[in-house]
């Protein structure tokens, strides 16, 4: 998801500035995205709580503004995606609920949508929120896709709860045949 994790916090500061002025003259979905993006990577980088929320908060308000202004289907799931991404964080961040509710009404509106990224963020919200039957439901509907990425589901961190269980393993399983 986050393409910036090999930056340093000065060039994500720089990367920053720099996308911040480019909006300035030519915002776009994809600028909007990136804008947030980069601010999830210093919200990660950071170790102090209130600077986390000050660029969740931040990251989380540029792709709100960015979907009230978007038309297109394909921006939409990119930036609601995003923005679920974002409210996982802040769940990670305060282990508040209220912020996996707010994944889940972002994300399941969108879901027929059929987006790789889409069901992935469904499944780690409802792995998240310990709701086993969900993490099933939306991650057999994930791995019936032809893009979906295995490594990827394998390395979030909210399935880990449910690693070694029965069901888990046979659903990867049989995506890898």
């Amino acid at each position: 998801m986050n393409t910036f994790e090999h930056l340093d916090a000065k060039q994500l500061i720089s990367r920053v500035g720099e996308t911040d002025q480019e909006f300035l003259t030519a915002p776009s979905p994809e600028l909007a995205n990136t804008r947030a993006l980069l601010r999830l990577a210093l919200a990660n980088l950071s170790r102090q709580k209130a600077e986390r929320t000050y660029f969740l908060t931040e990251a989380a308000a540029l792709l709100e503004l960015a979907l009230m202004d978007n038309e297109d289907l394909a921006h939409a799931l990119q930036l609601s995606s995003s923005l679920s991404e974002i409210y996982l964080s802040f769940y990670q961040l305060t282990h508040e609920q209220r912020y996996l509710t707010i994944c889940n009404q972002i994300l399941k509106p969108l879901a027929h949508h059929e987006d790789a990224n889409i069901l992935l963020r469904l499944v780690r919200t409802n792995a998240a929120a310990n709701h086993p039957a969900l993490t099933k439901h939306w991650l057999g509907k994930l791995l019936k896709l032809q893009d979906a990425d295995i490594a990827q589901i394998r390395h979030s961190s909210e399935l880990s709860v449910f690693k070694g269980t029965d069901w888990l393993e046979e659903l990867l399983k049989q995506k890898l045949h």
